[in-house]
């Protein structure tokens, strides 16, 4: 079983008109895309030989951001999502293999250093550490 993370930045819709992208997953069986792009109305993107699992885009923030995770479609029974917060760019999902114990697998966007996010409500934005860490409490314990 290979896993593979790919930030697409923000090109996955176009991203698979090309044959050369469609043979870099060929040895994948599950693929997380980060910083996908897109908006919440959009429908995912169609790569030949997959299966959406999680589609997530920033509901905010529709050109950066965003996960998303494929698996091939032989392996539909396999992969189900476990939990995804869309706002902070996270998607967990379980792999269970025959014969296996499951695994869980989170991908997630992070920022880079000179971005801020903005929390309605709060009246403040988080550095990049402190979005780290609220990320890490989201896939520990929860939103809250």
């Amino acid at each position: 079983m290979r896993v593979t993370a790919w930030n697409v930045r923000g090109a996955i819709q176009r991203l698979f008109e090309s044959q050369e992208a469609v043979r870099a997953l060929s040895g994948t069986d599950v693929v997380g895309f980060t910083e996908m792009g897109g908006s919440a109305k959009q429908q995912p993107a169609i790569i030949p030989g997959f299966r959406c699992v999680v589609w997530a885009p920033r509901p905010r923030v529709s050109h950066a951001g965003g996960v998303a995770c494929y698996d091939r479609t032989a392996l539909a029974s396999w992969v189900r999502e476990v939990k995804s917060v869309r706002e902070d760019g996270i998607c967990i999902v379980s792999i269970s293999p025959p014969g296996r114990r499951p695994l869980q697998v989170c991908f997630c966007y992070t920022p880079h250093p000179d971005s801020r996010l903005w929390l309605p409500g709060r009246g403040r934005n988080l550095s990049p550490t402190q979005r780290t860490e609220k990320k890490r409490a989201a896939v520990v314990h929860g939103p809250r």
